[in-house]
């Protein structure tokens, strides 16, 4: 697991993930050739900001809300500062977040929709 001529001795799965080796939003790079590889990067950057916004969406209709707060919420969502300082910059794991959360959430409200009890009248 552990490899000496690599980051000091970090595992090797954990290196290679952390350049985003299981990331399937970055498979379509293979197909980019070397010279056009920074297209292949900002069409990375805008699908995660559009599966982030989706998603979002996503929870939105799950909770209940109007479309036209649902889509405002989305647009806030993704267009924050906090994607524009820290998930322009490394957004090969941090913009994962922005997708996997809406997610987390729709997964945790589920949960607990269904093993709340239900009210019994008397």
């Amino acid at each position: 697991m552990y490899d000496t001529s690599i980051s000091l001795g970090e595992s090797v799965i954990g290196v290679l993930n952390y350049y985003g080796f299981g990331d399937i939003l970055l498979t379509p790079f293979a197909l980019f050739p070397e010279r056009y590889i920074h297209y292949g990067y900002t069409l990375s950057i805008i699908s995660r900001l559009y599966l982030a916004g989706a998603m979002f969406l996503l929870y939105m209709d799950f909770k209940g809300y109007r479309t036209i707060y649902s889509i405002i919420g989305a647009l806030f969502y993704i267009f924050s500062p906090y994607t524009f300082v820290e998930g322009m910059l490394f957004h090969c794991y941090l913009t994962v977040v922005f997708v996997w959360l809406p997610l987390i959430m729709t997964g945790v409200e589920k949960v607990l929709k269904t093993s709340q009890p239900e009210n019994t009248k008397k």
